[in-house]
């Protein structure tokens, strides 16, 4: 169908994207593949979603301190899988916090490399990874949700996602 075909070109455009650090295309000598490289981060369930400015070093004392049941580890492609002890079928909202520098950025292009390799949650029909360093310019500007994809999705124009039951927005 049309709606595979955008999909499978789509992938292709992620995966070129993503497939290098920081989306970086050097000299095929000196790029650096994110699957050769990348380290899974320690994700947790069960945090309060505050923001928290401290050094990752007083993060960690922290968390050393308080009850292991408290926090439950997630690997980043189960990140929408109920866990073990829950009935449901997903989480809706997912907050990736941490002080500059720990792999927020990395791993969010992790998953949606190995969501456009196939490897992961084929289950969602697209996946949008929107800047926000550059929606962070943006502020002014009015746009729909829909503009906003055109503006950095190219490929988006005429094409109807209304229909789609899983898009994942990041």
């Amino acid at each position: 169908t049309a709606a595979d075909e955008f999909q499978k070109k789509f992938k292709f455009n992620l995966i070129k994207k993503f497939q290098c650090l920081n989306g970086l295309m050097l000299k095929q000598e000196n790029r650096t593949l994110l699957n050769e490289i990348y380290t899974e981060l320690y994700i947790t369930e069960g945090d309060n979603g505050d923001v928290n400015k401290e050094h990752e070093v007083k993060q960690i004392e922290a968390a050393s301190r308080r009850n292991p049941t408290e926090d439950t580890p997630i690997k980043c492609s189960d990140i929408f899988k109920p866990l073990p002890e829950q009935d449901k079928a997903i989480r809706k909202n997912v907050l990736t916090k941490g002080v500059a520098g720990i792999g927020k950025t990395v791993s969010v292009q992790k998953f949606v490399l190995d969501w456009a390799e196939g490897e992961i949650n084929q289950d969602v029909h697209l996946i949008f990874p929107l800047p926000f360093r550059e929606l962070n310019l943006m502020k002014e500007q009015k746009l729909s949700l829909m503009e906003l994809l055109h503006v950095f999705f190219k490929e988006m124009k005429g094409m109807d996602i209304s229909r789609l039951e899983k898009v994942l927005f990041i």
